[in-house]
């Protein structure tokens, strides 16, 4: 809920402005020739944000509702994976609690909130592309798995139009998905000694338009300024070691395994139902390798291309899908588990006082430092509401301005945790100040 209220005090950054500009200077189809040829492939994620993006209209109001919207839709999406997930064998309680559970975990710890949440050009780009993720799997389940009843061209059209807009949001989308894609054609084929003809399909849409993405003229021209890169074997390692620090950290400084605890005390009953069978039956000592080499493949994409660690914005990836796979693991294990050793002790829940006990313990660790209490605080001493006040005041002075230089006053709240800010400079040439002056389209912003 917190994080619900802060999206109202949310402040468009630096590439919000950039995009809308790009859209209002140069109409919406040039807008897509100029990013696509002189900044990236990112196709789909470049035509929301030249599109949809609130401040092409000058909506400040717009640009806060639209970060709750994606809020919502990001919990909505969760808890349609995993009902699709799922199904009718278990309850929509149980799929609730889950998907409230990975969204509590996600935001108790996830690097950087405003990339997230609340920075618009990052939201589309990174945070939409997993809810796109999700609903994408959600779909497959419910057909591959479960034979529910669905137009094989709306199945065909729906699943190839996301396949397609992951693709075209951010490079670590597209990779992530081309691995899970061939994960999931594994699985099947180690179930039916066959292969899925529609997830081929999907493999093949992926890699096409992995292509646009890669060979796209803005990223060739972004990766003639990047330093070489280092050898391919110290970008895996460090990828490596990165990945393995990352689980060894969350799991000491997150309830993640108090979040467990309660998930396989649900999940028992279920371990011998036919999903269990269809979704949860490989070994986990393939599952687990293979979640731990994709993880790292994320971390390793910025070493071999950037020659640098993964931005936060990556982190928040990272941890996203480490959660994902964590809670797919414990279930592959404990399916294992009761299929091999078949005793009945595993089939004992915890019992009601435990599992108050366990709820206690989780609660006590929202009390001490982690980005739930962070954007409490926000809220309660007014950081949030005071810091947009002031810069809503100072779009409006811009807006009323009528001289050669537009002159504000600098913002003297206190930064929230969680917002992305681009503050003005002295300097009326620097790129913020002068973003601002086209966008509003005054001849110079200076900051006193």
């Amino acid at each position: 809920m917190p994080f619900v209220i802060l999206s109202y005090y949310s402040i468009p950054a630096y590439d919000d402005f950039d995009y809308a500009l790009t859209t209002i200077e140069n109409g919406y189809f040039q807008a897509q020739k100029i990013w696509y040829f002189t900044w990236s492939g990112r196709y789909f994620s470049q035509a929301v944000l030249t599109s949809i993006n609130p401040l092409i209209y000058y909506s400040f109001a717009g640009y806060k509702a639209l970060n709750v919207i994606l809020i919502l839709l990001f919990i909505l999406a969760c808890f349609y994976f995993f009902k699709s997930i799922f199904q009718n064998e278990v309850s929509a309680i149980f799929a609730l609690i889950l998907s409230l559970s990975f969204t509590s975990l996600y935001l108790y710890k996830v690097p950087n909130v405003a990339f997230v949440f609340y920075w618009l050009s990052s939201v589309i780009v990174y945070t939409l592309s997993n809810i796109l993720t999700l609903i994408l799997f959600a779909i497959l389940a419910r057909k591959l798995l479960w034979k529910c009843k669905m137009s094989q061209l709306y199945f065909i059209t729906s699943t190839s139009v996301l396949t397609i807009a992951i693709v075209g949001s951010n490079e670590i989308s597209m990779l992530v998905l081309i691995e899970l894609l061939l994960f999931a054609q594994f699985c099947h084929f180690m179930a039916t000694r066959k292969w899925n003809p529609h997830l081929l399909w999907l493999l093949v849409v992926s890699l096409i338009f992995s292509l646009l993405v890669y060979f796209a003229p803005g990223n060739q021209l972004r990766e003639s300024t990047v330093a070489s890169s280092p050898l391919f074997y110290q970008s895996v390692l460090r990828s490596f070691d990165d990945t393995f620090r990352l689980i060894i950290n969350r799991v000491l400084d997150t309830p993640i395994l108090l979040f467990t605890a309660i998930l396989i005390s649900a999940y028992l009953k279920y371990a011998n139902t036919s999903y269990a069978a269809n979704l949860f039956s490989i070994s986990p000592f393939i599952s687990i390798p293979c979640s731990f080499l994709i993880l790292s493949s994320i971390s390793f994409v910025t070493y071999w291309t950037l020659n640098a660690g993964p931005l936060d914005r990556t982190l928040n990836m990272v941890y996203f899908y480490f959660i994902l796979f964590w809670v797919y693991n414990i279930l592959v294990f404990i399916t294992y588990i009761k299929r091999k050793f078949k005793k009945s002790e595993f089939n004992a829940p915890l019992p009601g006082y435990a599992i108050v006990i366990v709820m206690i313990l989780i609660g006590s660790y929202y009390l001490k430092g982690n980005n739930v209490l962070l954007a409490s605080k926000d809220l309660i001493k007014g950081r949030a509401k005071n810091y947009d006040k002031e810069h809503l005041d100072r779009f409006q002075i811009i807006r009323n301005c009528e001289s050669d230089t537009c002159v504000v006053g600098r913002i003297i709240s206190e930064e929230p945790e969680f917002y992305y800010p681009f503050e003005l400079s002295e300097d009326a040439s620097s790129k913020y100040n002068v973003i601002l002056a086209r966008y509003y389209d005054k001849p110079a912003i200076i900051v006193r």
